[in-house]
């Protein structure tokens, strides 16, 4: 399997008031051009498709990724080939014909998108516009695809090509060399170019001020959807435990306090959804759909850290812990919903506060050996390994000491989150709960939809009743969602939880002590060996594995 990333702002943003800012136009211009790649190489490549290969090349957050499979010596020989293809013959993709079926299909599934998704679907859509969105939603960006000329995605892909910004990530995993993936990375510097560096950011999640609820209130736009849906957000105010065993935090909640707020939020979603679905949905028979679940996600920001010798711009990535309730239902409309909810909520933590730590044991025995099962299949490994290498690169990627440090990447997080788990009391979980489910700080957003059968009207959602101590807001269109997400800080700069030692330590190490040098570039070369999927260790030789991972990161 081979994993390969390369961070470029110029994918999706502008350089824009001494930064780089996302920008519509060119995101759809980077969907776009992936999307014609990928179908005019698709009869080039149909040869490595029967022989068990594949390959997709799609653009990020971070920039564009290219990710290949399949149990074939010729693998590298394929991504080396698909990248080739990417810079050298632009004339292979570029075609009229390609453009106007690509863009075509893009602006059909655009449209559809509001008009055919389910109502749950579409709450889970204006949640994350509210939370991770960086375009103004789906009909700014049918604006934009629609006015992508051939000539505007020829110049748009010269400027992607050129853009020296950045660095590649990559990753080589499966029954390979280390010679072998020296080679190839190689390959990829030859053929992609060697960036300068610089930084690009990641995803983006905002932080919802606590002792807050925010309700979303929007209509089904599909015709035959009777169907109304709630989906209740709760966002942890503690920063998520990011596996770093050296983790210090600047304030008294961490490190400890991100460990256990993580472990218990996992824990409670394991030991939620089963009474959930029993009483929503076998005894009120609420609706089609009733369920609960744990969400993990990722906030980036740019750290800038002052040297001695130099001034260090990067990014760093901040873990945010989720509880997330969800219901379909045609029986009760979308306010009553929430009521119940609220109301299973409620009595819930009662059954919790009073559950014998007998039964607490039962589950956090059984979450936390699921957490530790082995990956069955090398593709999932690999895409387990390289989201590592994505969230942490960027932090280490501006340090170049020895391989040591290669280490500091904390790979087994998974074991210290189920350790985390089984060292739970039950007062850490009702303290948790109370912190984030049903609590006076608690920081919720609540995204209802109507459906035909209890449609939408002016008095929906009126604000009154309820908690008092809970600052409420209600959103009911798309101009006042996107003032409201202005209005939101990123949940680095909200949460408690300030830069950890780790980070810091990481980032102030000395430019320039790479052990390698390649062309007047730092290149650091780091060999990590997984021979037992039980237990992960790390290490420095550089001989032939049965099963290895090289990974390369550079400036």
């Amino acid at each position: 399997s081979i994993k390969l990333l390369r961070h470029s702002p110029t994918t999706n943003r502008i350089f824009k008031q001494s930064s780089w800012q996302y920008d519509t136009t060119k995101a759809m211009h980077a969907t776009l051009l992936f999307t014609v790649f990928m179908d005019a190489t698709a009869q080039e490549t149909y040869d490595a498709d029967l022989a068990g290969l594949d390959f997709s090349l799609s653009h990020t957050t971070e920039g564009w990724q290219l990710s290949a499979g399949g149990y074939s010596e010729r693998l590298a020989d394929l991504a080396t080939h698909i990248l080739d293809i990417f810079f050298n013959q632009s004339h292979v993709f570029l075609q009229h014909k390609f453009v106007t079926a690509a863009q075509d299909r893009l602006v059909r599934n655009l449209n559809s998108y509001l008009l055919s998704n389910r109502a749950d679907t579409i709450a889970n859509y204006y949640t994350v516009q509210l939370l991770e969105g960086l375009s103004g939603g789906v009909d700014e960006k049918i604006i934009a695809v629609e006015n992508i000329t051939l000539d505007t995605l020829k110049q748009y892909y010269q400027q992607l090509v050129a853009d020296q910004n950045g660095t590649w990530d990559c990753l080589v995993m499966g029954n390979v060399a280390s010679d072998d993936a020296t080679a190839f990375y190689q390959k990829v510097q030859n053929v992609g170019g060697q960036p300068k560096g610089g930084w690009s950011s990641g995803s983006v999640q905002r932080g919802l001020p606590i002792s807050s609820s925010t309700s979303l209130h929007f209509p089904s736009l599909n015709k035959s959807e009777e169907n109304g849906a709630v989906l209740v957000t709760f966002q942890s105010p503690i920063r998520g435990f990011n596996g770093a065993q050296q983790q210090q935090q600047a304030t008294h909640h961490c490190p400890d306090e991100s460990l256990r707020y993580s472990s218990a939020l996992r824990l409670i979603s394991h030991m939620l959804r089963e009474p959930l679905f029993d009483e929503l949905r076998t005894k009120q028979q609420l609706g089609y759909i009733v369920s609960s679940y744990y969400d993990l996600n990722f906030d980036s920001a740019i750290s800038n850290m002052n040297d001695a010798d130099n001034t260090i711009n990067t990014s760093t990535t901040t873990f945010v812990d989720s509880i997330v309730v969800s219901v379909l239902s045609q029986k009760i409309p979308p306010e009553e919903i929430l009521i119940r909810i609220d109301e299973f909520l409620t009595s819930f933590r009662d059954t919790l506060a009073e559950m014998p730590q007998d039964e607490i044991r039962h589950h956090q025995d059984a979450l936390s050996k699921k957490m530790l099962k082995p990956v069955q299949k090398l593709g999932a490994e690999s895409s387990r390994w390289f989201s590592k290498i994505r969230r942490y690169a960027p932090e280490i990627s501006s340090s170049y000491d020895d391989n040591a440090h290669v280490k500091e990447i904390p790979w087994n997080s998974v074991d210290q989150l189920a350790e985390g788990i089984r060292q739970l009391q039950k007062e850490d979980l009702v303290q948790v709960w109370d912190a984030v489910i049903t609590g006076k700080t608690r920081a919720r957003i609540v995204s209802h939809v109507y459906g035909n059968k209890f449609p939408m009207t002016t008095s929906t959602g009126v604000l009154g009743g309820g908690n008092w101590f809970f600052l409420k807001r209600r959103i009911q269109n798309m101009e006042t969602l996107l003032n409201a997400r202005r209005s939101l800080p990123s949940y680095t700069q909200k949460s408690s939880c300030s830069k950890n030692d780790w980070f810091v330590r990481m980032q102030r190490r000395r430019m320039g002590m790479a052990a390698v040098a390649a062309v007047g570039v730092s290149l650091g070369i780091y060999a990590l060996s997984f021979p037992d999927k039980k237990r992960t260790e790390v290490s420095d030789s550089d001989g032939l594995w049965s099963r290895s991972i090289r990974m390369f990161l550079r400036r």
